[in-house]
């Protein structure tokens, strides 16, 4: 009988080592996704390749590893968002993301004549879809959502640049886009199915426990009158992380001003929020992420320029690790995958055994498939799982 050769079969490649049913990383648990996140406004543009801007942006932003294994790298953002990308040289954009974070793709949106906003996204993720969005300010924003895996939903992201400047009609205009960005993501949210970020340069100082008006709207829905499901947090520069006193959190400082945000939904956030208070102390939020200053970590993260971030432009970079939820794909028990109607049916036999076979050697998402142990492949642990759950009722 087949069945009994594919026992024998997997009898003779085990290596006799038997899973306890308790300890493996799949037993129930979602293994949760890293992301990071990148905002910066480039000044005019990330300038052409060879120049001074260009090489700057791009010892930090970045993939590459100049020196090799060491004390130095680049940042290694998921996702980029760019603001004031220069118009007139499109070129320049695309010839960056060749160089400093190849394989990346790029979405962009309508600009005002002389700057526009853009995306990068890892090869790693799926573009879901893409959108140019109408704002009340000068520029359109840019939308996608992607689909990363091993996350139990889609990402949502949006980029955006609020009008600038104190006077009553840019603030007046500063205010809507604010509004139009928290009525957007509070339909994403009310809609399910995805999680949601915003990035950018919105032109109004919060701190973590004060906002400004004039973004107020990105937090609160500004017709109903509840949160949008946004949550501000802000990071410190790492200069000022653990040290106590003033918070450190500039990102333009000519003004000593917060301009530059990385939100997230509730539950994104409620992962630094520690005590569960639904607040963000400061070091809740130097949990989350950090402005950069490649003076702070005498280069570590721009590939050893120390002068990186002051050479790119009159802002500084955000960036914000978050964690998604893992994909529900863990099994009840170790080895359980599979039965009759194609989904787990509380015991270990040799469907599941077949599921093991039939994905031998191939990578997949952690705790998806026929990854029992978590790692990532299906191998030989994997087949010990099942083994070593034979015939065991699971709870």
């Amino acid at each position: 009988m087949l069945k009994t050769r594919l026992v024998a079969a997997a009898a003779a490649i085990a290596v006799v080592t038997t899973l306890a049913r308790a300890g493996a990383p799949c037993d129930g648990e979602a293994t949760p996704v890293p992301v990071r996140l990148m905002t910066l406004n480039v000044k005019e543009g990330i300038g052409a390749p060879g120049t001074s801007t260009a090489l700057a942006i791009g010892s930090f932003c970045t993939i590459n590893d100049v020196d090799g294994p060491g004390p130095n790298s680049g940042i290694a953002p998921d996702i980029v968002c760019l603001q004031e990308c220069d118009q007139a040289n499109f070129a320049h954009l695309s010839s960056f993301r060749d160089t400093y974070l190849p394989g990346y793709e790029i979405r962009t949106a309508s600009g005002d004549g002389f700057n526009f906003n853009a995306i990068l996204i890892s090869p790693a993720y799926t573009i879901v879809s893409y959108q140019n969005l109408s704002t009340s300010g000068p520029r359109n924003a840019v939308k996608v959502r992607l689909s990363i895996p091993g996350a139990d939903e889609d990402l949502i992201v949006y980029c955006s640049h609020f009008k600038a400047f104190t006077d009553a009609g840019s603030v007046a205009e500063r205010t809507a886009e604010a509004n139009q960005l928290g009525q957007r993501a509070y339909a994403d949210l009310q809609a399910g199915g995805a999680h949601v970020v915003t990035l950018g340069d919105y032109n109004g100082h919060s701190t973590n426990t004060a906002i400004d008006a004039s973004v107020a709207g990105v937090f609160t829905h500004s017709t109903l009158g509840v949160p949008t499901g946004l949550k501000n947090i802000a990071p410190e520069a790492i200069a000022g992380q653990g040290i106590g006193g003033p918070a450190l959190i500039a990102t333009y400082p000519s003004l000593n001003s917060r301009l530059d945000y990385v939100c997230m939904d509730a539950e994104l956030a409620a992962v630094f929020d520690t005590d569960s208070n639904g607040s963000f102390s400061q070091n809740e939020a130097n949990s989350a992420g950090f402005v950069y200053w490649s003076g702070d970590d005498a280069g570590k993260l721009s590939n050893g320029n120390t002068t990186a971030t002051s050479t790119a432009s009159d802002h500084r970079p955000v960036v914000f690790n978050i964690l998604l939820p893992g994909a529900t794909g863990g099994v009840s028990c170790p080895g359980d995958l599979t039965g009759p109607t194609g989904k787990p049916d509380g015991v270990v036999d040799v469907d599941d055994l077949n599921v093991v076979l039939s994905s031998w050697s191939q990578s997949v998402s952690p705790c998806q498939g026929a990854d029992v142990t978590g790692d990532g492949q299906v191998d030989v642990d994997d087949l010990n799982a099942v083994l070593g759950s034979w015939g065991v009722p699971c709870p």
